[in-house]
C-alpha cells in the first residue's frame, strides 16, 4: 500500500484540519491495512516536513521539524531516507507511533488535585495528548515526591488556585525541579473567582529552568473556601463544566501540535491582580502561615475524636493527640478544609476572626460583580447544601 493524502495548505480557518486529516486520517489507514493482512505501507510525505530548515539546499538527511508530534525530531532514519513512523509488532493491540529508540513521545502530567476537580481536567488533556499518539503518565503532587523526568519530552504542571496563587505544596513541587532545559512544558490551573498571579507565576518558574513553554489553560473549579462557604457562596459551583472539559481535550491536541513547530503562539499570560488581592496574599504568605496561623486551628468541645480532619488533609498536616484529638503541625495548606469538612462543626481557626471579615465581604462582593457563576449554600455539619 502507498499512502500520499495529506492537507498540504499553509493557512485553514480551522487548524483541527491538519490533525483529523494528517494524523487520524494517516492513523485510519494503517489500521485498515493491518485489518486486511497488508504486509508493507509507504508513507511519502512532501518537502514540508521539514519545515523551515538551515540547510540550502536541504536533503533527506536535513534535520525534519514537523508540525506535528507524531512525526516530530526523531523520525527514524533507514538508509536513504526517511522510515515510517508507524510499525506493528507481534501483540501489540494497535498502532503506536514510534521514535528513534522505538518509544512513543512522552509526557508527565504532575499536578495537586484536592477534591478531584483538577484530576477531571488533568483526565481530559491526557486524552487529548493520546489521540496525538502520545504516551501519558500522570503524577500526583502531594503523594509522590519529585518524579524521575527521564525519558519525557513534556512535562505538566496542573493546580488549584489558593490565594490567587499557587498552594505551597505546589510551588515546593516545582522549585524542587531539575533543570528544564530538555522539556516543554505547559500549565493548567482551576479558579473559583480569579486565577491571580497562579498561572503566570508557574510559566516564569518552569521558563526559568529553562523548558519551553508550550501554552496555558484555566478552568473554574468549585471555590469551597471556608470564607465564602460559610457566609452563604459557592463559586463556580459546575466548574469544572462540560465545555471547560472539552476544551481541555482539545488544549492536549494542541500541545501534541506545538511539540513539533518551530515557531510558536501560545496563549498570554493573565492580567495583573488587583492590589486587595495581592494585600490578601501578602497577608497570608509562607512564612506567615507557618509561624501565625497554622497555630490558630483548634477544635472546640463538640470534637469527638473521629479523624475526620486528619483523613481529609492533602498534606498530612495534622495528627492525632494520645486521646485522639486533632494536633495541627506547621505545613498548613491553609485550605481549611478540615474546617468545612468537620462533621460536629468543632474546627475553628483565625479565618473566623473579625478582623477577616471585611476581606471575604469584599472579595464576594466584587465576584457578584464580575458575573461569577455562584449558588447560594448553608453549610453545617461538614455539609454544603444549596438553597
Amino acid at each position: 500500500m502507498i499512502h500520499l493524502a495529506n492537507l498540504y495548505e499553509f493557512w485553514v480557518p480551522d487548524k483541527s484540519a491538519y490533525h483529523a486529516v494528517n494524523i487520524e486520517g494517516t492513523r485510519n489507514v494503517m489500521e485498515e491495512a493491518l485489518a486486511a493482512g497488508v504486509s508493507k505501507v509507504v508513507h511519502i510525505s512532501s518537502q514540508v516536513i521539514y519545515g523551515k530548515p538551515e540547510d540550502d539546499p536541504f536533503t533527506e538527511e536535513s534535520t525534519p521539524a514537523p508540525r506535528y508530534s507524531l512525526y516530530a525530531e526523531k523520525v527514524p532514519r533507514r538508509p536513504g531516507g526517511l522510515g515510517a513512523p508507524h510499525k506493528r509488532y507481534p501483540g501489540q493491540a494497535s498502532i503506536e507511533t514510534q521514535t528513534g529508540a522505538g518509544k512513543m513521545s512522552k509526557a508527565l502530567i504532575a499536578r495537586f488535585s484536592q477534591t478531584g476537580t483538577t484530576d477531571r481536567v488533568a483526565e481530559r488533556i491526557a486524552a487529548g495528548l493520546r489521540s496525538a499518539g502520545w504516551e501519558v503518565d500522570l503524577w500526583e503532587i502531594a503523594q509522590d515526591g519529585t518524579p524521575d523526568l527521564a525519558g519525557y519530552e513534556l512535562l505538566g504542571i496542573g493546580t488549584p488556585t489558593y490565594f490567587f496563587r499557587p498552594p505551597f505544596v505546589t510551588t515546593d513541587f516545582v522549585r524542587s525541579l531539575p533543570d528544564l532545559s530538555r522539556l516543554a512544558s505547559f500549565v493548567f490551573v482551576l479558579y473559583g473567582t480569579l486565577p491571580g498571579d497562579c498561572g503566570n507565576w508557574l510559566r516564569e518558574e518552569l521558563r526559568a529552568k529553562g523548558a519551553r513553554d508550550l501554552g496555558y489553560l484555566s478552568a473554574t473549579g468549585a471555590d469551597r473556601w471556608v470564607g465564602y462557604v460559610k457566609r452563604g457562596y459557592l463559586f463556580s459551583p459546575d466548574g469544572p463544566t462540560e465545555a471547560e472539559l472539552t476544551a481541555a481535550e482539545g488544549f492536549g491536541r494542541t500541545l501534541a501540535e506545538r511539540h513539533g513547530a518551530q515557531a510558536l503562539d501560545v496563549e498570554p499570560f493573565d492580567g495583573p491582580t488587583p492590589f486587595m488581592y495581592r494585600l490578601e496574599r501578602f497577608l497570608v504568605n509562607r512564612s506567615q502561615a507557618k509561624l501565625v496561623y497554622s497555630k490558630t486551628f483548634r477544635a472546640d468541645g463538640n470534637c469527638n475524636a473521629c479523624g475526620q480532619c486528619i483523613a481529609l488533609c492533602p498534606v498530612n498536616n495534622i495528627t492525632a493527640r494520645a486521646d485522639g484529638r486533632p494536633k495541627w503541625h506547621s505545613d498548613c495548606l491553609l485550605c481549611a478544609t478540615c474546617e468545612l469538612g468537620c462533621p460536629h462543626d468543632a474546627v475553628h481557626a483565625a479565618f473566623d476572626w473579625p478582623i477577616f471579615a471585611p476581606f471575604m465581604s469584599y472579595n464576594i462582593r466584587h465576584a457578584l460583580q464580575r458575573a461569577t457563576p455562584y449558588v447560594r449554600v448553608e453549610h453545617s455539619r461538614g455539609k454544603t447544601r444549596r438553597v
